[in-house]
């Protein structure tokens, strides 16, 4: 993700889907928690961003902010790759 000096993320890719989604579907994305581990310390959080009850990318990080900014730039990478995805298989 980039990230300025302090190490912020500074592309917001969860406002980027939304957008883009809601433009070609006219419907929001949704975020679910899929998976919590390690210690209290040292959580490590995975995060689902789904359309129409279909995945479209998983992200792990150390909080859930950060795990659905990644879930989020693996779907828009996904879409990209290929635009016809998210009118096909969402729309099924």
């Amino acid at each position: 993700l980039p990230q300025d000096a302090e190490g912020y993320i500074t592309r917001d890719y969860k406002s980027e889907l939304q957008e883009h989604v809601q433009k070609i579907m006219g419907i929001p994305s949704t975020y679910e928690l899929v998976e919590e581990s390690g210690p209290d310390h040292e959580k490590e959080f995975t995060m689902a961003v789904y359309v129409k009850e279909k995945e479209y990318g998983r992200g792990r990080g150390a909080n859930k902010k950060l795990a659905s900014q990644l879930a989020a730039e693996k779907a828009l990478l996904r879409i990209q790759e290929d635009p016809s995805f998210l009118q096909t298989e969402g729309a099924s």
